[in-house]
């Protein structure tokens, strides 16, 4: 079974490579999955440019949903039989899983969904010990299901 990675979209100042080796996004993701599993995996962005900042205090970007849905439509035939993985809220909702962060889900469309939080930089998330044991966890267990 494959494995594929889904993220946002590109930074503002990065590559329109997916989750491009260049982002704080890809090199830490990339760092909790190890080389292993980084070559067996294929990674996607659900955006194709850089949506904008949100222009609040929280510092986040703007999350066009619109756009991203009809963007997941056209990702979904090479989905099938994969395990998805979906980094953070906003790519949850563009594929319209509900689930809390590494809750394993069917996906009515014939693929398997879990989402995790979004490795950002700006995700505070990430600067708790514990979380990042979890995350561990999960990698570990993934590795186990895509062999």
């Amino acid at each position: 079974m494959g494995v594929i990675f889904v993220g946002q979209a590109p930074g503002r100042t990065v590559s329109t490579e997916a989750l491009g080796r260049d982002s704080f996004s890809g090199r830490r993701l990339r760092k909790i999955i190890g080389p292993r599993l980084e070559k067996r995996a294929e990674f996607v962005n659900v955006l194709n440019e850089y949506p904008g900042h949100s222009g609040d205090d929280r510092g986040g970007d703007r999350w066009p949903v619109a756009k991203a849905r009809e963007s997941v439509t056209k990702l979904i035939p090479d989905l099938r039989g994969k395990v998805v993985v979906l980094l953070g809220s906003h790519v949850a909702t563009a594929f319209r899983v509900k689930t809390e962060f590494f809750e394993w889900s069917s996906h009515p469309e014939g693929f398997e969904t879990v989402v995790i939080p979004h490795p950002s930089g700006v995700n505070r998330w990430w600067n708790v010990p514990r979380n990042v044991r979890l995350v561990k966890k999960f990698v570990i267990l993934l590795r186990r299901v895509v062999g």
